[in-house]
């Protein structure tokens, strides 16, 4: 059955109305949630770009046995000159499991690393238990294996990766990486399931049969992304990489009846490459977030929109949190339109 969106206001208030009852259920031990300043030394022209939260996370989400979505942002920052998208910085999704495990989905560019690793830092992440790159594009990967970026910062479990290699870097360079810092690397494929603490992770996509293939082509790469599916208790969830149209279908015809979720990452970063009618009604989000800072053309809100979803975006609605205890979810933004 699917959720109704709450603010986080009516949420405290619900808390605060279960408190004053007394249900007489055993209460959650809590631990006190420690608060982190900026890095002493951290650029101060840096500063403007970084996040919100300053709190330990991985403490909150064991306290409050929620299921945490920290969807990042650049607000801004200038990533690449002469790009047709100079402030596009990519994805970055940090998720916080009921049991205090963390993956990091996506990293962004490398010139968004110094943020990336600044924001976790303030929230407490001193080790990743599992990072996944969806792809092998630069917005989505560099953040994380070149220098002086997460994997250089953080003890990381271990790393997931599409297995699909672009033609430009050479073949193996996020397994270099990873092996050069002694990280375990694995390639996800459909079919697989993770679960972790009382989360099931189901790998929808890429297809067996195109691990290990070489591509030039952008559409090539992106419509062979990691797709993952996350179940808590009632709540759904669907990460989507940078799937072009062709991916949905593809996505589409073998899973159809897997694709209805409460959560939606946007795939390529709402730009109108993806997102078809289709298949939007077949995910009937009631959220879907797409980061990238880039602007979302009217169509693309108004597919998401006309499909009963609420439609974030972190070049409007800035850093995003979503919070569900598998009932139930909430969002935040740091931006208010």
């Amino acid at each position: 059955m699917k959720k109704i969106l709450a603010f986080l206001l009516l949420l405290a208030l619900l808390i605060s109305m279960c408190a004053c009852a007394g249900s007489g259920e055993t209460e959650r031990p809590t631990e006190p949630v420690e608060t982190y300043e900026i890095t002493a030394g951290f650029s101060e022209e840096l500063r403007q770009y970084l996040s919100p939260w300053n709190f330990n996370v991985v403490t909150t989400a064991k306290n409050d046995g929620r299921l945490h979505y920290s969807f990042m942002s650049s607000k801004g920052k200038f990533m690449e000159k002469g790009a047709n998208y100079p402030y596009k910085w990519g994805d970055a999704c940090l998720v916080v499991f009921p049991d205090g495990q963390t993956m990091l989905i996506d990293s962004g560019m490398e010139q968004y690393a110094n943020v990336l690793v600044e924001n976790l830092r303030r929230m407490g992440i001193k080790k990743l238990d599992y990072l996944v790159i969806s792809h092998a594009h630069a917005d989505h990967a560099f953040g994380a294996v070149r220098k002086n970026s997460v994997l250089a910062n953080f003890e990381v479990g271990q790393v997931f990766w599409s297995g699909i290699h672009n033609k430009s870097w050479g073949k193996s360079l996020i397994e270099l990486a990873c092996q050069s810092r002694n990280v375990p690397v694995r390639v996800l494929r459909e079919g697989e399931t993770l679960n972790i603490g009382q989360v099931q992770i189901q790998v929808l996509w890429p297809k067996p049969r195109y691990i290990g293939e070489t591509f030039s082509g952008a559409p090539d790469i992106n419509n062979n992304s990691i797709v993952m599916r996350l179940d808590f208790k009632e709540h759904s969830s669907l990460f989507t990489g940078d799937l072009y149209v062709q991916g949905e279908c593809d996505l589409m015809v073998a899973h159809g009846k897997q694709l209805d979720v409460d959560l939606l990452k946007v795939p390529h970063h709402g730009h109108d490459t993806p997102s078809s009618p289709g298949f939007v009604k077949a995910i009937s989000p009631e959220l879907a977030v797409a980061t990238g800072y880039i602007e979302a053309s009217q169509a693309i809100q108004s597919v998401y929109e006309g499909n009963g979803a609420t439609f974030l975006y972190d070049y409007a609605d800035g850093y995003i949190h979503v919070s569900t205890d598998g009932e139930t979810m909430q969002y935040e933004t740091e931006l208010t339109r």
